[in-house]
């Protein structure tokens, strides 16, 4: 399937959430969130990249903002402190991948949050 067939694929299963969606965060769950309609088409890498740069992803995070607007939603104040509970076995993964890179724990996790957040809003 081709990128462009993908993202008016992603574009009007939004279209359809927009409307059957009680507020903006089920419409965010329900394409961006685990096993979301726009993960599962682009799965991290070059597609995604080229996707979030497309009319159909501009469209959907219109339509997001719009849904945002509505409500009155604002965006909760943050603090820049996370409390996240893992299995201790991707703990310990993080932990030996950090000390080989030779940086924190803390940077670690905020190194890899940070490349997913920016394939995601190119």
């Amino acid at each position: 399937m081709a990128r462009t067939s993908k993202a008016q694929e992603a574009l009007e299963f939004a279209k359809q959430m927009a409307e059957q969606s009680a507020d903006w965060i089920a419409f965010h769950n329900a394409l961006f969130g685990i096993g979301g309609k726009i993960s599962v088409l682009f799965p991290p890498g070059e597609e995604k990249v080229e996707f979030v740069k497309s009319p159909e992803y501009k469209q959907i995070t219109e339509m997001m903002g719009e849904m945002q607007s509505a409500l009155g939603a604002a965006v909760p104040e943050a603090n820049g402190k996370i409390l996240l509970r893992l299995p201790k076995s991707i703990h310990s993964a993080l932990l030996v991948e950090a000390e080989g890179e030779g940086v924190s724990l803390n940077q670690l996790c905020l190194a890899k949050l940070s490349c997913q957040l920016k394939a995601v809003t190119l």
